[in-house]
């Protein structure tokens, strides 16, 4: 006699049948302890409807039977088997699945799932911006403060598309009573509106970094946060995320030297210098927020170790040979970084210990703070106290505040169109966008179009220029031919001092402490050095490798290798096979540990090789953290000659058309600057300087740039830039003829190296647009 099978149809709250959801049956054995699944799982047809045949040799008890519904997507409300029976809510590998109680009529089961339906942007928009980072975000925030003022019926809006998602800390609770506040987080506005999200990497080890590469878009192309661009000789590496470059960068904020900024006027004909930016840096300041970082924790009074051997050695450079510039700051080498952190009113007394006043002071302002800075070390990776002010904070407070702006993740630009507009309404472009947010990283996409009187492109540079040449080239907008040129990599340039005589504790935070600015021989400024932490998520994996490229170079400052080609062949090689790859996607899926035997066995296969790298048996023996006590990596920052030619490639992608040159005599005068740090600091003198990325092989020179500049660079006209001093794009090849209401506010619109790191030249710039848009009295402190 054949067993019974199990039937039913899943339907929504409207009664429309939910074809393709998965759905399984299981039995109770052995007094409840063990459950066996009847049969593989099912998947219901296209009216909805199940038939489940379990298994004969299991001995079918009814009253032991329970069903699973599988939720991937994580669209689920609730779900009900008739009126009563409300299935409970589980997490497996990061999938939710719904489990009923026992189900005794297995021939007419009746399902009903609520499900929140994905919010889609509106036709037509008074604004949209592309792109949600330093640009992107502070226009958002002018418009909307300008629309609420007008509209207070907040009916005007402004549409952001951003290609990535939101991301959170693993730290931040999700429901706002276990907050201090009591008032709700990001996480918990997130899940509770089924948002996509995303969790840093962590813990700080080897695990953590499968996470990271995880997380990288050349495994998550959709999804993932660091997105490496190989562009022939040089990796840009950027962000991928509501924030954009907030979520990733150093947290540097420093103001270029006034010579570099009134370059733009007296050699590019622009109506900007320091003069008339200084009002903007000072807004960006305040809005960003700026601290120094000195002491090793939140009451302590000593400095940072890496921070205090970068200085120290600073101070002898200077006293030797006066190339440190601005020397009225010499003693003030900390660098502007956008952390939270203690206040230094509570080690302003005698004897370097609070007063009653100053722990008054202090309780009052910390209640001003969201959290401070510990000192992890991470903050490239995600800051997991959430110390950093980031640009996603920015814009949930202004969401969580009713401000009329409709936030979009994983919306991916393609074009931008002008239209014929209504005489009546003016919609005057067109922007046609991908929607992943359903797609499960199959990078396809729902292609969706929004009309809208204002398009602000804030992409970042490579992702602005990428959508205006792609736009040119369909005959979508007239742009200048200048668009891709005076593509700069800010001249960013990484040095390695491996050993240092002393302990610098590279793993502790934050990542950066210092900088110094260095002149020229004619005496103007030309670079800027500063010290960078090794996050111990990485120390493995960079100490074998530096030990490594060290102990091949000799006595020059590289070998035959470089740390690029040395990475893909020890780590990215080892990741990309088939299997790996699929459980890195499920890894992204579920919980943000790494506990699949292919990852854990992968894991061990990278250890093993890195420690075959590590040739010192002392060295193997070390914790992490020892491993990279004695490495002081360098980073240095020039005012090289914008040589590059961005193009888009055969695949429709932005590339350079040749390489980058590194003949500016700035590389070489920022490496002879590395190398005096080196005298100071190496254990071997000069010897212990190492330039990782080059290799004696002229066509084996790598850059890797955190900064790419240009690509639609501001000018006075369009045969020389593609946008005007504010942002306003040209139209055509010549002249200062300009769309209407179509900008570019980002570091694509620099016109040159900066020097410095240009988070904070971004946003001032921005702000000085904003006033354009939006009017002064809207452009947000």
């Amino acid at each position: 006699m054949s067993q019974p099978s199990i039937r039913g149809k899943i339907q929504d709250l409207d009664k429309k049948p939910l074809p393709g959801i998965i759905i399984e049956a299981y039995q109770h054995l052995f007094f409840n302890i063990f459950d066996i699944s009847l049969a593989p799982a099912v998947f219901t047809d296209k009216d909805g409807t199940f038939t489940i045949h379990p298994n004969m040799k299991l001995g079918l008890d009814m009253k032991k039977v329970y069903l699973v519904i599988s939720d991937p997507n994580k669209k689920f409300v609730s779900v009900r088997e008739g009126d009563d029976n409300k299935f409970d809510k589980n997490i497996d590998n990061g999938n939710i699945k719904w489990k009923s109680g026992i189900v005794e009529n297995t021939d007419d089961i009746d399902i009903t799932v609520s499900f929140r339906p994905l919010q889609v942007p509106d036709d037509k928009y008074e604004s949209v911006v592309i792109g949600s980072g330093f640009g992107g975000t502070i226009i958002s925030l002018a418009l909307a403060k300008k629309y609420n003022a007008a509209d207070p019926t907040k009916k005007t809006r402004i549409c952001i598309l951003e290609r990535g998602q939101w991301w959170v800390s693993h730290k931040m609770p999700s429901t706002s009573h276990d907050t201090i506040d009591l008032k709700p987080t990001i996480r918990e506005y997130l899940e509770k509106n089924d948002i996509p999200h995303s969790l840093w990497a962590h813990p700080d080890d080897l695990k953590g970094l499968i996470k990271v590469f995880a997380n990288t878009r050349a495994f998550n192309p959709i999804k993932g946060l660091y997105d490496h661009k190989a562009l022939k000789n040089v990796h840009a590496i950027t962000a991928s995320g509501v924030g954009g470059g907030s979520l990733v960068y150093f947290n540097i904020t420093e103001r270029p030297p006034d010579s570099v900024l009134d370059r733009w006027g007296s050699e590019l004909g622009l109506d900007i210098n320091s003069t008339n930016l200084k009002p903007y840096y000072d807004i960006a300041e305040k809005f960003i927020g700026v601290n120094t970082i000195t002491t090793t924790a939140g009451l302590g009074k000593f400095k940072l170790r890496r921070g205090q051997v970068f200085q120290d050695a600073v101070k002898t450079i200077n006293d030797k040979v006066h190339n440190v510039i601005d020397t009225n700051r010499i003693l003030d080498l900390d660098a502007r970084l956008s952390i939270t952190d203690i206040p230094t009113s509570v080690f302003d007394t005698a004897n370097n210990h609070p007063t009653t006043d100053d722990i008054e002071k202090y309780a009052v302002t910390t209640n001003k703070q969201n959290n401070v800075c510990q000192r992890q070390g991470r903050c490239g990776l995600g800051c997991i106290p959430g110390a950093r002010h980031t640009l996603n904070k920015q814009l949930y407070g202004a969401i969580s505040n009713s401000q009329p702006i409709d936030v979009f993740p994983l919306s991916e630009v393609v074009t931008i169109e002008k239209i014929d507009g209504d005489e009546k309404d003016d919609y005057k472009y067109s922007v046609t966008f991908k929607d992943h947010r359903e797609d499960n990283n199959n990078e396809k996409g729902i292609e969706r179009i929004i009309k809208a009187r204002t398009v602000v492109l804030a992409a970042g540079t490579l992702g602005s220029t990428e959508i205006l040449w792609r736009s040119k080239k369909q005959g979508k907008l007239d742009i200048s031919d200048a668009v891709g040129t005076r593509f700069s990599t800010n001249g960013d340039m990484f040095g390695v001092i491996n050993p240092t005589k002393d302990n610098v504790d590279a793993s502790r935070g934050p990542m950066q402490t210092s900088i110094a600015k260095f002149k020229d021989n004619q005496g103007n400024f030309a670079f800027s050095v500063e010290d960078i932490g090794i996050p111990k998520m990485f120390a493995e994996l960079v100490a074998g490798m530096f030990d490594f490229l060290a102990s091949k170079k000799g006595t020059a400052l590289f070998s035959n290798n470089n740390l690029v080609d040395l990475f893909r062949e020890t780590i990215l090689n080892r990741l990309n096979d088939r299997s790996t790859m699929d459980h890195l996607f499920k890894l992204l899926e579920g919980p943000n540990l790494v506990s699949s035997d292919v990852l854990v066995n992968k894991i061990n296969e990278i250890k093993n090789v890195l420690e075959k790298l590590t040739l010192d048996d002392k060295r193997r023996a070390q914790s992490p953290e020892e491993r990279v006590s004695n490495m002081l990596m360098l980073f240095g920052i020039g005012t090289d000659d914008q040589n590059g030619h961005l193009i888009l490639g055969n695949n429709n992608q932005i590339d350079l058309e040749n390489d980058y040159k590194f003949t500016h005599p700035v590389f070489n005068q920022i490496i002879d600057a590395m190398k005096l740090f080196a005298k100071e600091i190496g254990a071997n003198a000069e010897q212990s300087l190492l330039l990782p990325l080059w290799s004696n092989i002229e066509k084996n020179k790598q850059q890797i740039t955190a900064h790419p500049l240009g690509g639609c660079p501001m000018s006075a006209n369009a045969s020389r830039g593609v946008v005007n001093s504010l942002g306003g794009v040209y139209k055509g090849n010549s002249g200062t003829s300009q769309y209407p209401d179509l900008f570019v506010v980002d570091g694509s619109i620099v016109p040159s190296s900066l020097g410095v790191n240009p988070s904070l030249t971004i946003s001032a710039l921005a702000f000085r647009i904003a006033e354009v848009l939006a009017g002064t009295d809207n452009v947000p402190k």
